[in-house]
């Protein structure tokens, strides 16, 4: 319901939790057909990615492989919550995924530290997100820094990349016409999404009010570095 706020505020990736869509394919072709996420049609204006939980099979990952840009594994058992502990259950799923759809690029929240990010990173993570390692750090900008360079030095064997091999763009079990892929509407409007989609005056609240949170993290992000 807010992705046209996030787009809006110039949002690079978007991650939907694949736990709480009642139709993935269904809710990534309306994202993709409104907002002209075709990769058949060149650069796409933004990356759409999927999430799961540890506790997920990757078999419900798996019919969307070929329409997401990236996917995402959750490294915490308990999700919202900065500072959880890691889940070492991911690497096993992590090394799975990779291994059956290498150039697919995977990207881990949470339990991301000094100490499990190189195990990530070898199981085929090519994306960290780091929270209360850097945040938490008595050093933030040096914590910054080394996890910068533990990602450089995986560079040659991850590389980064949102490429898509030929068996990824045909799945046996959906059909491209689900995703919307290729629609380029010229104009829509918030019932395409259906119904308990946000008014227009719900969006721009939200926006302000996102435009305000992100002032104070910014703040707070140059304190932290001024400290």
């Amino acid at each position: 319901k807010v992705v046209d706020v996030w787009l809006a505020l110039g949002a690079a990736r978007l991650t939907l939790h694949l736990e709480s869509l009642i139709d993935p394919a269904r809710t990534l072709g309306r994202i993709k057909g409104r907002h002209g996420h075709d990769r058949s049609a060149g650069p796409c204006p933004f990356e759409l990615g999927l999430a799961i939980n540890v506790a997920t099979d990757l078999s419900q990952l798996e019919p969307h492989i070929a329409h997401i840009d990236y996917a995402q594994f959750m490294g915490i058992d308990t999700i919202g919550r900065q500072g959880e502990p890691f889940d070492p259950k991911v690497l096993k799923k992590i090394e799975q995924l990779h291994a059956a759809h290498p150039e697919t690029v995977i990207q881990v929240d949470g339990g991301v530290t000094n100490e499990t990010a190189p195990q990530l990173l070898a199981a085929g993570a090519s994306r960290l997100v780091v929270g209360h390692a850097i945040t938490k750090a008595a050093d933030p900008n040096e914590s910054f820094s080394r996890f910068s360079a533990l990602v450089e030095t995986s560079a040659p064997e991850h590389e980064h990349r949102a490429g898509y091999t030929d068996a990824m763009l045909h799945p046996k079990s959906t059909s491209n016409a689900d995703y919307g892929e290729g629609a380029h509407p010229k104009s829509t409007s918030n019932a395409d999404y259906g119904e308990g989609a946000l008014t227009d005056t719900e969006i721009e609240a939200i926006a302000q009010k996102a435009n305000e949170i992100r002032q104070t993290i910014i703040e707070m992000l140059l304190a932290a570095g001024s400290g």
